[in-house]
């Protein structure tokens, strides 16, 4: 969320491809109306810069928990390191179990985690997966193992 709270800021400043066409419109297609600079000027303060603005508040009132989001990057294998060591990832294992406590429980999270990471650095074709990729052929593998 912060990368497009910034991308929207810089567009205040650095217009984007089609803020940027204004002018071009301007003299090209509406040259049969008198639109001065200041117009345009004035478009850009009260009403560009303010919608910008607006949208940065209302995207951050929406997802405030940025942090949150990103810690399911976790189960993206793909960014993983090559070799993963203990601890890897757990910081964002322990904002999931901040998040969602009562509901789960810290050190059976914890336990899961790790059975989860050696299940996937045990076989080579988990590696590099993404996190819908990596937990379709999980559940594939664990239901290979239940008996009926």
């Amino acid at each position: 969320m912060k990368s497009t709270s910034t991308q929207l800021e810089t567009l205040k400043t650095v217009p984007g491809a089609f803020f940027q066409q204004v002018d071009g419109v301007i003299s090209n297609q509406l040259k049969d109306f008198d639109i001065r600079s200041s117009s345009k000027d004035n478009f850009k303060h009260n009403v560009y810069n303010k919608y910008s603005e607006n949208l940065c508040k209302h995207v951050e009132d929406r997802f405030p928990d940025a942090g949150l989001l990103e810690s399911f990057s976790v189960f993206d294998s793909f960014t993983w390191p090559e070799e993963y060591l203990p601890g890897d990832g757990e910081e964002h294992i322990e904002e999931l179990i901040k998040h969602y406590q009562p509901v789960v429980e810290h050190q059976a999270t914890l336990a899961e985690w790790k059975t989860f990471v050696n299940a996937v650095q045990a076989k080579a074709d988990l590696k590099g997966k993404d996190s819908r990729e990596l937990l379709t052929a999980l559940v594939q593998l664990w239901k290979s193992f239940l008996i009926f």
